[in-house]
């Protein structure tokens, strides 16, 4: 072991350094209670000043990990493995920061040592899920935009899902995304979304299958744009969006897989070119 490491050593275990720093000296002076919380808060502090944002608890957890449009949900992922993710930061925030943030607990050195652990973990990851989103989608759109246009109510027609033949896009207006209003008289599929993609299918126009959104804010739409945001040779659906007040710019990406639109990332913020 380097010296440089035998501060961040705890049973073992090389713990990362803004959480030994913060947690080894009260775990050996036998405030292991101390020791945990201060373990899930130094992950919680990370997550506010990785994604710039003051929510807390579950909250947080849900703007980081949401596994439609969560900030640092891993666009490459399977649904079901960015929900497992989202669900596994909601239970230890649960379960384990919020009991120690709110009662006494007699907490013993291997309870507190496996707990620590655990903040660790989770630690590592929300550096992982951040390295990369910013491999996969810069804030700043600094890729080629292949088609873009439209404005709102007036349909377009992109490709897509790059199977060489273009599908109608249709624009809704602004809107809070989880409390949207009824459009006309219910002609626009999965209303819970700032564009309708519609396909053509045995000579008639279906409405796409798209994922469901958890954006909890309020927007305009201002663009839609077709560009290769994660290099992979497709191009991907752009959503540009302008937050209400003081909500700043926000970039929706829709990727065509596994039959369906998917949500490659959101991300806040910045303004796309």
């Amino acid at each position: 072991m380097s010296p440089a490491n035998e501060g961040s050593v705890l049973r073992g275990k090389t713990l990362q350094p803004g959480l030994a720093r913060r947690v080894i000296p009260r775990f050996q002076s036998g405030f292991y209670e101390d020791a945990v919380l201060t373990a899930f808060k130094v992950v919680e502090e990370r997550l506010r000043t990785i994604m710039d944002v003051q929510e807390v608890g579950v909250d947080l957890v849900r703007i980081a990990f949401s596994p439609t449009g969560g900030l640092l949900s891993d666009p490459n992922a399977w649904p079901a493995e960015r929900e497992g993710v989202h669900l596994l930061f909601r239970g230890a925030f649960l379960a384990f920061r919020n009991t120690s943030a709110h009662r006494f607990m007699d907490m013993n050195s291997e309870s507190a040592f496996d707990l620590i652990i655990l903040a660790n973990r989770l630690l590592i990851l929300v550096e992982e899920l951040n390295q990369r989103q910013t491999r996969v989608l810069p804030t700043r759109l600094d890729v080629p935009i292949v088609q873009y246009g439209g404005s709102v109510n007036v349909p377009m027609m992109l490709d897509t899902d790059n199977d060489g033949t273009t599908e109608m896009v249709i624009l809704k207006p602004g809107r809070h995304l989880q409390d949207v209003l009824p459009y006309g008289e219910g002609n626009l599929a999965d209303s819970n979304q700032p564009i309708a993609i519609y396909r053509s299918a045995r000579a008639e126009l279906e409405p796409a299958e798209m994922e469901p959104l958890d954006v909890d804010v309020l927007w305009t739409l201002d663009d839609v744009l077709l560009a290769d945001v994660d290099g992979d040779g497709l191009n991907e659906v752009l959503c540009a969006l302008n937050g209400l007040g003081t909500q700043g710019a926000y970039l929706l990406v829709y990727k065509y897989q596994h039959g369906r639109y998917e949500v490659l990332r959101g991300s806040s913020g910045g303004h796309p070119d």
